[in-house]
Order: C-alpha cells, then sequence, then structure tokens
C-alpha cells in the first residue's frame, strides 16, 4: 500500500498496513513507480524474503529499504542461501536501520549508482534468541564483487564465517564496529582484489582460526592487484596472537589521526603511516611515545 503522504510505501508482515511481504511491495511498485524513488518502511518485527536479486529490471530511480520503527527491531531473513543480490543495472539502493541474517551480495554499481550500507547490523542467525535454525553453509555476511559500497554506522558482529569479503570494485567503511568474527582468515575483512578505505572503525577480537599464525586474524590481503587504508582513529585490538591484526601481500597505509601516537616515517606527507608487506602480529596503530 502507498502512504498517503505519497512519500514511501508500507511492508507490514501482520497485514495491518500496506503490504505483507517486500518480494510483494517490489512486485507491485516496480511498474507504477518506474523511473521514481521508492522508500520502503519495514515495521518491526521479522520480515522473510525469497533471496532478492535486483538488476536492471528494476527500473526505479532509487530504492531504499528501511526501517519505520525507531525503538522496535527490524529482522530481515530469507529462505534462500543469498538474502540479496544487487546486480549490474540495478537502480542506487540504501538499506538502513535493519538487522539481517543472511548474505548480502554486490555486484554491480558504480560512484553514480552506489549501494549503500548505514545503520545496519550483520549478525549470525543463531545469536538471535529464537531464531530458526536452517543447514549453515560456509558465506561471509557481504561479499562485495563489484561496484562501488559504502558503509556507515553499521556493526558486524559474531559472524561464524567472517564479517566482509572484497574481491572487486570499492568498499568505503566509515564509524562501524567489527567484533568478535571468526575465519579461516581475515575474519572482519579478506580483500582479494578492489579497493578498501576504512575511516574511524573498531576491530576487536576477531580471529583467525586456521592452523598458521599467520592468517590475518582480523584483516587479510591476498594478491597483487588490491589496495587497503586505514586512518581517522581507526583500531584494532584483540587478534594479537589469534592471526594478527593485519596480514598483507602488498604495501598499505595507515592515515593519522590515530587514537595513539604512530610512528611516521615522514609526517610531511599527510601523516601517512606506510607499512609494508607482512604480518602485523599486534594491536594497530602501534603505541609510542612520540609527540607529532
Amino acid at each position: 500500500m502507498i502512504h498517503p503522504s505519497g512519500d514511501y510505501i508500507v511492508v507490514d508482515p501482520s497485514g495491518s498496513e500496506g503490504y505483507k511481504t517486500i518480494n510483494e511491495a517490489l512486485a507491485n511498485v516496480t511498474e507504477v513507480f518506474s523511473g521514481k524513488e521508492v522508500v520502503m518502511r519495514l515495521s518491526a518485527g521479522e520480515h522473510i524474503v525469497s533471496g532478492l536479486v535486483l538488476n536492471a529490471s528494476l527500473t526505479l530511480s532509487r530504492l531504499e529499504i528501511i526501517s519505520s520503527n525507531a525503538f522496535g527491531r527490524t529482522f530481515i531473513s530469507s529462505n534462500a542461501p543469498t538474502l540479496l543480490e544487487v546486480r549490474a543495472g540495478s537502480p542506487p539502493v540504501k538499506l538502513q536501520g535493519l538487522e539481517l541474517d543472511g548474505q548480502v551480495i554486490i555486484e554491480g554499481g558504480t560512484v553514480e549508482v552506489p549501494v549503500e550500507i548505514a545503520g545496519c547490523r550483520f549478525r549470525s542467525s543463531s545469536a538471535r534468541p529464537g531464531r530458526r535454525l536452517a543447514a549453515r553453509t560456509t558465506m561471509r555476511a557481504l561479499l562485495v564483487l563489484g561496484g562501488h559500497v559504502s558503509i556507515s554506522d553499521t556493526f558486524f558482529e559474531d559472524l561464524l564465517d567472517g564479517a566482509i569479503e572484497v574481491s572487486g570494485g570499492a568498499l568505503a567503511v566509515r564509524a562501524s564496529v567489527f567484533g568478535r568474527n571468526n575465519a579461516e582468515r581475515g575474519s572482519a575483512l579478506l580483500i582479494t582484489g578492489g579497493q578498501v578505505v576504512v575511516n574511524n572503525s573498531t576491530f576487536k577480537d576477531n580471529l583467525a582460526n586456521a592452523t598458521d599464525a599467520t592468517d590475518g586474524g582480523a584483516i587479510r590481503v591476498i594478491g597483487t592487484n588490491v589496495s587497503l587504508e586505514l586512518g581517522n582513529k581507526t583500531m584494532i585490538t584483540g587478534s594479537k596472537g589469534n592471526g594478527g591484526s593485519v596480514v598483507s601481500d602488498v604495501p598499505w597505509m595507515f592515515r593519522l589521526p590515530a587514537p595513539l601516537a604512530h610512528y611516521v616515517f615522514n609526517p610531511e606527507q599527510d601523516g601517512v603511516a606506510q607499512n609494508g608487506a607482512g604480518s602485523y602480529d599486534y594491536d594497530y596503530p602501534i603505541p609510542c611515545s612520540a609527540t607529532l
């Protein structure tokens, strides 16, 4: 149902208002709102989808899927292996204020047509009381294969198969938290391609469960066609002895300011700490007594 103001549509599984499911809402509004922006407000509670796929057939100018309740929790789960897949040709997509139980895959998008995730929470299905558990398969919570993805004020916690994998495109993370995630390597971030920039974020107690101690408890960068930049008070703690904070095949950088002073080879170069390839098996940034 379209809200009388015409500003948004409502999805409520109880049937008291609007459409009962997200799939139903998309099927009905795509044609009606072709070329227009659609804001889909979800009621508090659980919304079950059948593996949403957003592609060029979604002829909207923009799609926002947001929680309509500032006090109740809004969950999206799936009866398919993948919760949501955004493919090339999709309009700009924004997810806001949602708790996501399932894998999100981003395949397409450009700087002009980004995918934005704001104020969300990715958590393992087993972490939510009363959640029905399906047969679990090994998959990261967020898989970025291409496109441009922006993440802000989002939590990735207690994920048994890791938080994010980036194999292409560009990922920008700001003011987000990665806590207590586990994976064979790079339990918070596994980067095998593309560009990743992380600002003002916290990595805490992320563990690599492989037997090799150089698998990157928090962040693992593999290959040569990759780049990693951390900065603006980003902090990694609790990964020492559990795979290390960062393990990278290529040089990477940390841009000040940092929570504590950090050795910078050339402070005149915009306060950038250049880190060589290798294993960083300690909390990061490195505290020191120098005043910069």
